[in-house]
């Protein structure tokens, strides 16, 4: 099948019906919407937003959340977050009340204790004695939270600083 170009009216192949532009006429078209961004940030992103707030915009975003590009963008964006400061102190507290809410245990300390707790060891895990940053601390219940009975109250002397491989080999043990 062919076509005119609608910008300089030469005749070109189409394997798509909905093609208005031949091949070198979209590049130049991709080239001056760059441009246009660019010069007009503030008419795009509220044009984008009413996009967004409306029926046909909210529709095509739950579609692009539900793909598979959507979804790895998703956790791109999660895992540049879990790598900030705030982002890690986050993280840890919502794995402590999810595992909380599930056993109905509460821990009855703060995130500045626990930081106090691991500056104290130095980066030094107490249990097999390397030395890892403080960073690769972990938080372990001396007490497994999997072992807990429901309604059990973690204080901050009931936890510890492990190395991750530690934290994991000690499993549901007591120590």
């Amino acid at each position: 099948m062919e076509k005119k170009c609608q910008s300089c009216e030469n005749i070109f192949a189409v394997s798509r019906s909905n093609r208005k532009y031949c091949q070198k006429c979209s590049g130049d078209k991709t080239k001056y919407n760059k441009v246009y961004k660019d010069n007009n940030l503030e008419k795009v992103k509220e044009s984008q937003t009413l996009y967004q707030k409306s029926e046909k915009g909210k529709l095509n975003s739950s579609r692009y959340e539900k793909s598979i590009k959507g979804k790895k963008n998703a956790l791109k964006k999660v895992k540049k977050y879990v790598s900030t400061k705030k982002g890690k102190l986050n993280h840890i507290k919502a794995q402590l009340s999810y595992r909380a809410n599930k056993k109905n245990i509460m821990h009855m300390f703060t995130m500045s204790e626990w930081i106090k707790m691991k500056i104290k060891t130095n980066g030094i895990c107490p249990k097999c004695g390397v030395n890892v940053s403080l960073e690769k601390l972990t938080l372990d219940h001396i007490y497994p939270v999997s072992r807990a009975e429901l309604g059990r109250i973690y204080t901050i002397n009931d936890i510890q600083p492990l190395y991750l491989s530690c934290n994991s080999s000690k499993g549901d043990k007591v120590a």
